[in-house]
């Protein structure tokens, strides 16, 4: 689970295992984002489509293809 590796990074003090680990947390949530009907982003979804589009994820997410 991504987030038990998040927390057990934390509780380890180790810094830089928790920023890796929450980077590869936000970057399968970006991916599965991606992968969702894209009908899902009209109407009220609209808005949170437009603010992830902005974000440096967005970006990470398209290098990493």
């Amino acid at each position: 689970n991504e987030h038990e590796t998040i927390r057990a990074a934390f509780e380890k003090r180790d810094v830089e295992a928790a920023r890796a680990a929450a980077f590869h947390h936000m970057l399968s949530t970006a991916t599965r984002i991606q992968n969702v009907d894209p009908e899902y982003w009209q109407g009220s979804n609209r808005a949170a489509a437009g603010r992830l589009a902005r974000t440096r994820l967005a970006s990470e997410l398209r290098k990493s293809k």
